[in-house]
């Protein structure tokens, strides 16, 4: 926090810090047997890491050259790159993944959520070593039109696209199995490892009270008290969602005063 105050432009990022929270309750839910909610959180993990091996989204030209006006050409980088790319590619994509990850076996390589935000940041490091993000945004940026735009960048950056997509996958692979290892998961019956009930999935993580993603500052207080404290307990049921008010017919005011 004392960095970001200090330097003007930036915004606090907890990607790290949420990783950290996450592994720590799989370790708990782990530890208490439960792995319904341990697939949840795991779930839920698998959005950051996926920010982590994206180039763009872990550096200030998350956007392009900094400062760039919101929905000019420039802008659109991210978008073009981390969305539009991937859609027109997407079997190639996953053709190109799957490949690289045939083989390929994990172990449990750490403990703990700080080992846990470690691991993470290593991935990020590596990321934007591999496939600096000012590339990305100088291809762009030089592209001849629109449509050379998306196919530079393809044509430049698809094959190094999938291989920080595959470091991210054997990153959340190690973050799961070492999770698991630490909390014991081995310990679970077999007979609760089954396919899990999608819905009974969604009303966990649809409740505002499973894994709140909350402000750096405030991660602060649920980190303390993770390694080592009380166990992580599941959250309710999920709330039902409130009716609609009924909307209040308007009284006509009267024409008149009243004395």
């Amino acid at each position: 926090m004392n960095f970001y105050s200090a330097v003007p432009g930036t915004n606090p990022g907890s990607l790290p810090f949420r990783v950290w929270q996450i592994y720590d309750a799989m370790v708990g839910y782990a530890k208490q047997k439960d792995a319904l909610h341990f697939l949840a959180a795991g779930g839920c993990l698998g959005h950051y890491v996926g920010d982590a091996c994206q180039p763009l989204h872990i550096s200030r030209l998350h956007h392009g050259n900094p400062p760039v006006q919101k929905g000019s050409v420039a802008y659109q980088v991210h978008a073009v790159y981390e969305s539009q790319m991937l859609n027109d590619h997407a079997p190639e994509l996953v053709d190109g993944i799957v490949s690289r990850l045939r083989g390929q076996n994990v172990t449990p390589s750490f403990s703990t959520g700080f080992g846990a935000a470690q691991r993470v940041i290593q991935l990020m490091r590596d990321t934007v070593k591999k496939l600096p993000p000012q590339d990305i945004v100088d291809t762009y940026n030089n592209a001849a039109s629109k449509a050379a735009r998306e196919s530079d960048l393809w044509d430049q950056y698809g094959e190094k696209t999938m291989d920080l997509m595959a470091d991210g996958c054997l990153c959340l692979a190690d973050i799961w199995a070492s999770a698991w290892k630490e909390g014991g998961g081995e310990d679970i019956p077999k007979g609760d490892l089954g396919p899990a009930n999608t819905s009974t999935l969604a009303s966990y993580y649809n409740n505002p009270a499973f894994l709140p993603s909350v402000g750096l500052a405030q991660l602060v207080a649920i980190l303390h008290h993770a390694p080592g404290g009380p166990p992580v307990p599941a959250p309710g049921p999920a709330p039902k969602p409130k009716k609609p008010a009924k909307k209040k017919s308007a009284k006509k005011k009267s024409a008149t005063k009243k004395k």
